[in-house]
């Protein structure tokens, strides 16, 4: 029996127009020089300092204040390799390193893992963009095989967040804000591998995705040892299997468009073992279906949840495309640490209309860049729907934002309902107005089986 069934997807969418000094490591450059550095880390302006990096499971594990024990900086610091300021580390092995500022930060780390007495842009890691203050920010650091044995120097940098702190910046000078720290740890070499490797189980970082969800595979269990190699293999029924072109790292990260199946083949010499594999699925939409005599749909936007990403929707009656960076959305006040903003937005803060959530687009840095959230409504027993929402209107820019209608699940959208700009005569920003649409016309063709 065939029921009938439209399946309606209403679609928002914003367009923004806008110590001891450790000699050892002495040869290491250091941001001094021209122009100030660090001159409001300890005292004035953004008082910014590191205040613990811990290398997880190590002997790494150092707390300070605010100081400086290299002459002519305001906070750069080497620590000696002794005690809770070094590590000992192993090629292959992935360690959570750990670090807490005193204020919302901009943090990165090297490791010269080739000796050459410089902290390359390759060697560079972003540990976080915006970390809260006074709570560690952690991100897992691979040793690679090919990483040189013995003392390595390990250097953290931070400055406020929203400023810049990429990968060429280990020794860039004139930052105000901010601190240096700089380690000595030793690499050990990973053991040869035996001649039946064990592989382990295959792990992702989702088992849910959407279309554009990156995730990443890994090995648990698997040996970490010198002369392995790997060949990433995927199913689409858990029987047939095909190879990566390409893919012969311990992890891989990669997107699908179909429930998939996934696991690595580890070889030593000639032996080889496989993984147990995985199967990552796709999310389908979810649509709300709870219609109740005099009921009415209604959102608010307090306390987002996991989709296709960290807290991406309202609801799962939603979906936010794409699910990260600056033209995604997220609640109110949390979209520069879950959405993967490059910058924060502008220092502006957005207060909701009621409670503690909005739906916040991120204007500042999304320049032309159009996002949007569609939400999934099954309007089977209706002609017709009025949708009410609010709307805050910035005072000034050219940011637009657009209400669509698809009565087919989201493979077109035929009707723009409403278009909204900034300037808006006679209404004056920033304010929240509301806008009600009558009499919206949602019968389909559509069938479901």
């Amino acid at each position: 029996m065939k029921q009938k069934f439209t399946p309606l997807v209403v679609r928002l969418i914003l367009v923004a127009s806008l110590g001891l000094v450790n000699l050892s490591f002495a040869q290491y450059c250091m941001p001094t020089g021209t122009g100030a550095l660090y001159t409001n880390s300890c005292n004035v302006g953004s008082n910014n300092y590191i205040k613990n990096v811990t290398l997880v499971g190590t002997s790494l594990n150092n707390t300070t204040g605010c100081s400086a024990n290299v002459p002519g900086t305001n906070a750069c610091n080497i620590y000696p390799a002794s005690g809770s300021t070094t590590a000992t580390l192993q090629q292959g092995v992935t360690y959570n390193l750990s670090v807490t500022t005193s204020n919302d930060a901009i943090v990165s780390v090297w490791i010269d893992y080739n000796h050459n007495n410089t902290f390359d842009p390759a060697e560079w890691t972003q540990v976080a963009f915006s970390t809260p203050t006074n709570v560690a920010a952690i991100v897992p650091i691979t040793i690679p095989f090919t990483a040189l044995t013995g003392t390595t120097g390990l250097r953290v940098r931070i400055r406020d967040d929203g400023l810049t702190n990429g990968d060429t910046d280990a020794c860039t000078p004139g930052w105000l804000s901010g601190e240096l720290e700089q380690y000595t740890v030793t690499i050990n070499a990973a053991p040869p591998c035996n001649a039946l490797p064990i592989a382990g189980t295959t792990t992702s970082t989702r088992d849910t995705v959407c279309p554009t969800t990156q995730f990443t595979l890994s090995l648990q269990g698997a040996d970490i040892a010198q002369g392995l190699s790997q060949q990433w293999q995927w199913s689409l029924n858990g029987t047939s299997w095909n190879n990566f072109s390409g893919a012969n790292a311990t992890t891989l990260t990669t997107t699908q468009y179909q429930n998939t199946y996934y696991k690595c083949q580890v070889t030593c010499n000639s032996s080889s073992s496989t993984s147990a594999p995985i199967l990552v699925t796709m999310r389908q939409p979810t649509y709300y279906n709870n219609w109740g005599v005099g009921q009415l749909f209604s959102e608010g936007f307090e306390s987002w949840v996991d989709a296709c990403d960290d807290n991406d929707v309202p609801s799962l009656y939603w979906l936010n495309t794409p699910i990260n960076g600056n033209e995604s959305w997220r609640k109110q006040s949390e979209g520069f640490t879950h959405g993967q903003w490059s910058f924060p937005n502008g220092g502006f803060t957005l207060v909701p209309h009621t409670g503690g959530g909005a739906a916040d687009f991120h204007s500042f840095s999304g320049n032309g860049l159009p996002g949007t959230l569609d939400l999934f409504l099954n309007c089977t027993n209706f002609s017709s729907l009025n949708l009410s929402f609010w709307y805050f209107k910035n005072q000034n820019g050219f940011d637009k934002f657009e209400v669509y209608l698809s009565r087919n699940g989201g493979f077109s959208y035929d009707d723009t309902l409403i278009t909204l700009r900034n300037s808006v005569a006679g209404q004056f920003g920033p304010v929240w107005i509301n806008h009600l649409l009558q009499n919206i016309p949602v019968k389909g063709s559509s069938e479901n089986s």
